[in-house]
């Protein structure tokens, strides 16, 4: 699956993120803060740096996390990719809907928390095989927010 992800153009890339993260149920909008980007760095001990990822960096990592150890997923990015379903004409994505997709994907496997004093926690709730994927997915996120 992940040489079917890193082939794939920027703009087909961006409309399976944005296809699959609509499909996402259950995750808590969260608005991309200084403090969200702070508590990324401090659970994943990495740091904002000055590297930017483009827009199709930054879904091609969502998607390797989201489809990492789920199946399903991966054969649904396959068959939207091969049967001409994204074809269909799309709004091009914003930097503010990608950042949305983009957290919607990342609670997949995190959670994000307040705790006592107000403060955001992050608890990793799902492993993944890879965890590296992940902590690149954040890196790029990181790195992504304003």
């Amino acid at each position: 699956m992940e040489d079917i992800i890193n082939s794939l153009d920027d703009v087909t890339v961006l409309r399976v993120l944005e296809i699959l993260g609509r499909q996402q149920q259950g995750a808590e909008e969260i608005k991309p803060t200084a403090e969200v980007r702070q508590a990324l760095e401090d659970s994943f001990a990495v740091a904002k740096t000055t590297t930017r990822p483009s827009n199709g960096e930054l879904a091609r990592a969502a998607l390797l996390v989201i489809c990492e150890g789920n199946p399903a997923i991966g054969e649904r990015i396959r068959t939207l990719v091969t049967t001409g379903q994204l074809t269909q004409s799309f709004e091009p994505v914003t930097t503010v809907a990608l950042i949305a997709v983009t957290l919607v994907v990342l609670q997949t496997h995190v959670r994000f928390k307040r705790n006592a004093s107000g403060k955001i926690e992050i608890l990793v709730e799902k492993t993944s095989t890879k965890d590296d994927l992940l902590k690149q997915l954040v890196q790029k996120l990181v790195n992504y927010l304003p």
